[in-house]
């Protein structure tokens, strides 16, 4: 073994520049992961962001559009009103002036509903006495007609069905 100062300098140097290569390769595939992975995340980030801008580009303009069209159909609308006035009776008139409003047909089947209303159903039979009654539709059996009911049983029809 050398004892000589410049030596073991240069061995311990040849050592560390070995040691230090090594340890640099591994902590510097390390940082290129973590860089890689950092690039990655920067670069969907800035996808998501474009995308959502897009979005909102898209429903900006869809709403101006539907706000275009409503103000176009208004337009054509008035028109038409304007010109139906001119032009024909005012019973044809009125009725595009009602559909303008969104109420088309139903002022009429409004007041033709209120003169009228609908009756809730009776529970009781239209017998003078006003109470259901157990026998209410219900034919008397003789005997034979359960004589009848009974052989009809048998032949596994539904006894149900016969009640009138």
């Amino acid at each position: 073994m050398p004892t000589d100062p410049l030596t073991i300098a240069l061995a311990s140097l040849a050592v560390g520049l070995v040691i230090g290569t090594i340890a640099g390769r591994i902590l510097s595939g390390a940082t290129r992961q973590r860089r890689t992975l950092t690039e990655e995340l920067r670069q969907k980030d800035d996808e998501l962001k474009t995308y959502q801008h897009q979005v909102t580009e898209h429903f900006i303009t869809t709403s101006e559009l539907v706000n275009n069209l409503t103000h176009s159909y208004k337009e054509v609308h008035q028109h038409l009103a304007a010109s139906a006035m001119t032009l024909t009776n005012p019973e044809i008139s009125n009725k595009l002036l009602e559909a303008g409003s969104g109420n088309l047909g139903i002022s009429h089947v409004i007041d033709d509903s209120s003169a009228a209303s609908p009756q809730p159903p009776k529970d009781y039979t239209p017998d003078v006495s006003g109470v259901l009654d157990e026998s209410y539709g219900l034919e008397k059996n003789t005997p034979e007609s359960a004589a009848d009911t009974a052989t009809e049983n048998n032949n596994g029809d539904d006894p149900t069905a016969k009640v009138a």
